[in-house]
């Protein structure tokens, strides 16, 4: 598999929601539309996401994934609006409020994005006093809107400028900016996965593995770091750690059980892995549609 390929959607800790809780009511409008936009086939996706909320307003999986298409589209108070309505709904799942402070933040309302990020800095901590499986998400949140709040007193964002790098494939100012946060946060699994990425993309596979591991065992329920951790692995030649972390997708995909936001993403990561692993180790995976 081409590098270029496993770059494909590098930024999906930005990009795959992970709110699981309850079933859309039109299961199969929600689910053709997910396949359509990591497809980035826009009509399609808008036309079943729109059309599973003609059913149910405040069906609040087609309320979000309908914000990250228009988010795709740079439409951001339409985002905006469809963020709002899904934090109003369950306004205490960190996903929603994570967007809604990414999308105020891109339309320069600060305070507004501020806002939303303590809202999940609360969260956090009910979070670390209950040790709750919020946790990856409402890191998650952090992140997005961390990414894209830069600071009164400084004209960039290392982190924000670090993932326009990347999705600029360029590395060296990828690394700079990446290696600036990981000095202050050497514990951010957000940027250590990035920084595998960079790796990855500097043809580093060594390296890459370094920092995809330690994000993964920062963060080990995101599914995005597994699957690029076991494809570095196959190309290293270590066969058996690539099929644990195919393992681990596996065992998250039968957790999601087509229900999840973050089904994309691990259904993602496993064809990666798939994709390099040998043929007598490889298991039937349907390529995503993205």
């Amino acid at each position: 598999m081409a590098i270029r390929g496993l770059l494909t959607g590098v930024v999906a800790l930005l990009a795959a929601p992970a709110l699981a809780q309850e079933l859309p009511d039109k299961l199969h409008l929600y689910d053709e539309g997910v396949h359509a936009l990591d497809a980035q086939n826009f009509q399609v996706a808008e036309s079943n996401f729109k059309a599973a909320l003609t059913e149910n307003p405040r069906d609040v999986f087609s309320l979000m994934m309908l914000g990250i298409l228009e988010v795709a589209r740079n439409d951001y108070p339409d985002a905006k609006k469809h963020f709002e309505l899904a934090a109003k709904i369950r306004p205490k799942a960190p996903d929603p409020v994570g967007r809604l402070g990414w999308v105020l933040a891109k339309m320069g309302d600060k305070q507004g994005a501020k806002h939303q990020r303590a809202l999940l800095t609360d969260m956090n901590q009910s979070c670390k006093r209950l040790h709750c499986l919020n946790a990856d998400a409402i890191a998650n949140g952090i992140l997005m809107i961390d990414s894209v709040l830069t600071d009164d007193s400084a004209d960039d964002n290392r982190y924000g400028a670090g993932v326009d790098a990347i999705q600029a494939k360029d590395w060296d100012k990828a690394e700079a900016a990446f290696r600036d946060v990981l000095n202050e946060a050497p514990n951010n699994p957000g940027a250590n996965f990035l920084f595998g990425v960079v790796r990855i993309g500097q043809d580093n596979l060594p390296e890459a593995k370094t920092y995809l591991e330690k994000a993964v065992k920062l963060s080990p329920r995101l599914a995005d770091p597994i699957g690029r951790l076991g494809w570095v692995y196959v190309q290293l030649g270590d066969i058996p750690a690539a099929k644990r972390q195919r393992e681990k997708l596996e065992t998250m995909q039968r957790d999601c059980e087509k229900i999840c936001f973050d089904r994309v993403t691990i259904d993602r990561g496993l064809w990666i892995i798939n994709g390099v692993l040998p043929e007598q180790d490889q298991k039937v995976a349907p390529k995503p549609a993205g």
